[in-house]
């Protein structure tokens, strides 16, 4: 599942309920996968996480129902639901992605995690169009905010050695700022990118990324993390 987000684009957090519990309200969306075994206390946090104003998706047949049966959702089938409680919202995936999506990299069933994410968080700090293979994560150093761009195209689960790795690009990258940056880097090649911003957002046009570039912005605030996974 991580790897399914992490294609999708977005930057994720990998943690635990211990790290969660101290205050969801960091992380704009929490993904549930298919665990089976989820405390029932823990369920019920989450769902009153998302009654408080929070994102919730839960993935997997059995994961969903439990957590629809708390929260009084029905749920039809294997098909996508999404539905409002308090001032937050619950979106169900309720069949299997991580372990197919493991087997076979399908297409189809990225875009349905891409599409049920992007309903309940469509506005997320950084999106990357041009190719899937490009990983984001995200940091800050002191005043400075810094998008990590990593090729991960290859057959990376089918091959002991890679023994080359084809640029991927082009790429428009658009980073959610507060205010107009006062300058994009882009290492470790130290080139100043031309950019535009406008409500909001800045753009930036990366030709290629061979293996892992960053994009540093100066100058601009940014809110840290993106998105998390139970």
């Amino acid at each position: 599942m991580l790897q399914c987000l992490l294609e999708c684009q977005y930057s994720v957090d990998l943690v635990s309920e211990g790290v969660l519990m101290p205050d969801m309200s960091r992380f704009p969306i929490i993904v549930v996968p298919e665990w089976r075994s989820i405390s029932p206390a823990f369920r019920v946090d989450l769902i009153d996480h998302a009654k408080k104003g929070g994102n919730v998706l839960v993935i997997g047949e059995e994961t969903s129902r439990q957590f629809a049966e708390l929260a009084g959702v029905s749920l039809s089938g294997d098909e996508w639901t999404m539905c409002p409680v308090g001032s937050g919202k619950l979106g169900f995936l309720p069949f299997s992605i991580g372990a197919e999506y493991e087997r076979s990299g399908d297409e189809s069933l990225r875009n349905q995690l891409a599409n049920a994410v992007r309903t309940l968080f469509p506005d997320p700090l950084v999106e990357v169009s041009g190719s899937p293979w490009i990983d984001v994560s995200l940091s800050r150093l002191k005043d400075k905010r810094i998008v990590h761009l990593v090729n991960t195209s290859g057959n990376h689960s089918g091959a002991g050695i890679i023994e080359t790795i084809d640029p991927v690009g082009p790429l428009k990258i658009t980073i959610r700022c507060s205010e107009k940056p006062a300058e994009i880097i882009l290492q470790p090649a130290g080139k100043i990118c031309g950019f535009t911003y406008e409500d909001g957002k800045a753009t930036v046009n990366v030709d290629a990324v061979e293996i892992y570039d960053i994009l540093v912005i100066k100058g601009s605030e940014l809110a840290f993390p993106i998105a998390a996974v139970r």
